[in-house]
């Protein structure tokens, strides 16, 4: 009987052993995982699932700037992983180029001067370990005139067509 006993003891310590629970913070948040964890970590930890909110859209010189905000209250929405980031890609309404921002925290912004009265089709992205947010938060850049360095006749122009829409709006 003791010979038994001494057996199933070392076989219970033995499975035992081959057990992970995950590393506070480092994935695996409250998950067992049987066996070497690496071999699911494509099981677990994935890209965040919900997009990011945008909080506030700033114009400037330069172009714009985004504030951005992530609820990451629950792991599985976060992919299982902290949130490091962001991305913002924006295509050019008409000529289609690309604009790619990155930043580890929840602003960003613009490094090259954007033309004015130009538009822009965006997209952001959470962004963590494993990758980024599924779904993006779709959202759209208008870059706004600086009348100061318009010519006067164009001015005039815009203003007398304002000036009749909004005629045209009070009817």
């Amino acid at each position: 009987m003791p010979i038994r006993l001494f057996i199933s003891t070392i076989t219970i310590s033995l499975l035992a052993s081959n057990t992970y629970a995950g590393t506070w913070s480092q994935g695996y948040w409250g998950k067992m995982v049987w066996g070497d964890p690496e071999i699911y970590k494509s099981d677990l930890e994935t890209g965040p699932l919900t997009s990011p909110e945008i909080i506030n859209i700033q114009y400037n010189d330069e172009g714009f700037s985004v504030e951005l905000s992530y609820d990451d209250s629950s792991p599985e929405q976060n992919g299982w992983l902290p949130i490091t980031g962001f991305n913002v890609n924006c295509s050019h309404t008409v000529n289609q180029s690309i604009i790619s921002l990155s930043s580890s925290s929840n602003n960003i912004s613009t490094s090259d001067q954007l033309p004015q009265g130009e538009s822009y089709n965006c997209q952001a992205f959470a962004i963590n370990e494993a990758g980024q947010s599924a779904n993006p938060t779709n959202f759209k850049i208008e870059m706004p005139l600086d009348m100061a360095t318009l010519p006067i006749g164009l001015i005039h122009t815009i203003l007398k067509k304002r000036a009749h829409q909004n005629a045209a709006s009070n009817h």
